[in-house]
């Protein structure tokens, strides 16, 4: 069983909106599941429980009005309750209100986008970010992950 999963959420043929997404797909490191959840990140609720992880870790892009790439750690109590969240179905925070049942800790990682043409592929700053995220959660080094609004 894995003690971390890290799930990334993103439509990936909206430009920088995959950040989360690639960078899931790209990331493998012991005692971790990594989870690319497209837009649609509702849909493996079940493969997080069955996972038996600790900590959660979700990164997405969103808007933090900073430069292209800039990554924070949001406090989930503060992310919208309204009809949606991003390009997503549901608002994120009653998706994470549903898994805090199953898992100890939860941290949610924000990345700016700079691009979201249609069209695949990172910017320049977000496909940096994504080098220096792997590396943070390779070393569990959450605390490298500044906090954000």
């Amino acid at each position: 069983m894995a003690q971390y999963c890290l799930l990334g959420i993103g439509n990936r043929v909206r430009g920088d909106d995959g950040a989360g997404s690639i960078l899931a797909s790209r990331f493998r490191h012991d005692d971790w599941i990594s989870i690319d959840a497209g837009p649609m990140p509702e849909n493996f609720t079940g493969m997080i429980k069955k996972s038996g992880a600790r900590v959660l870790v979700i990164a997405d892009a969103c808007d933090l009005g900073r430069p292209p790439g800039t990554f924070m750690r949001i406090q989930p109590s503060t992310l919208s309750r309204g009809n949606g969240f991003g390009t997503h179905t549901s608002p994120m925070s009653l998706f994470i209100d549903y898994l805090e049942k199953y898992v100890r800790d939860i941290i949610f990682i924000g990345i700016q986008p700079g691009d979201l043409s249609i069209e695949e592929g990172l910017s320049p700053g977000v496909e940096d970010a994504i080098q220096r995220l792997m590396e943070i959660l390779k070393n569990r080094e959450f605390e490298a992950i500044p906090s954000g609004p």
